[in-house]
């Protein structure tokens, strides 16, 4: 497991703090799409070893019946070529393998980065704009009062006046 994935609780709980302090959840989506993105690889990565191991030992019990036969066939410096040459493509797979472990670190590094740096942007933004509370219409606050309408002019009245004697306006 990357260093990234052993952080992740703490991940996001600093990043639903920071959703609830800034009530900008693009980093919270972020962090899930990545955090379900990863998992997903991380499975089809799993998923592709284990197929691998079983069509190794299939290959290998084969490949030891195709040596036998191929003994009878072949000289030993032949079957040793061939294993070499086994060999070799399997190193090479490996270090594919390896190539791209390394290669998914610097990529939840730089998505690390990303999302501090966009944290830190959203943090300098809610600062520079003060929150002002949004006043409430009177076709809003009406809504809220129990009324009995009587006529179409009851309610062309308190749209046109507000809450006039209602207590708000």
């Amino acid at each position: 497991m990357s260093e990234v994935q052993n952080n992740l609780g703490e991940k996001f709980k600093e990043t639903i703090t920071e959703a609830m302090k800034t009530g900008d959840f693009h980093a919270l989506n972020t962090l899930v799409t990545d955090t379900v993105n990863d998992a997903l690889r991380e499975a089809d990565f799993q998923a592709n070893l284990s197929r691998e191991a079983t069509e190794k030992k299939v290959w290998n019990s084969q490949r030891s019946w195709q040596d036998k036969r191929r003994e009878e066939v072949k000289t030993e410096a032949e079957i040793q070529a061939e294993r070499q040459q086994r060999e070799k493509q399997q190193e090479e797979r490996r270090r594919q393998n390896e190539e791209w472990h390394r290669q998914r670190r610097e990529r939840e590094k730089q998505w690390e980065e990303q999302r501090k740096a966009q944290a830190e942007q959203n943090r300098a933004r809610n600062q520079a704009q003060p929150v002002t509370p949004r006043k409430a219409t009177a076709a809003e606050m009406t809504s809220l009062v129990k009324m009995e309408k009587k006529g179409n002019v009851s309610g062309t009245l308190c749209t046109v006046f507000g809450g006039i004697g209602l207590g708000f306006s």
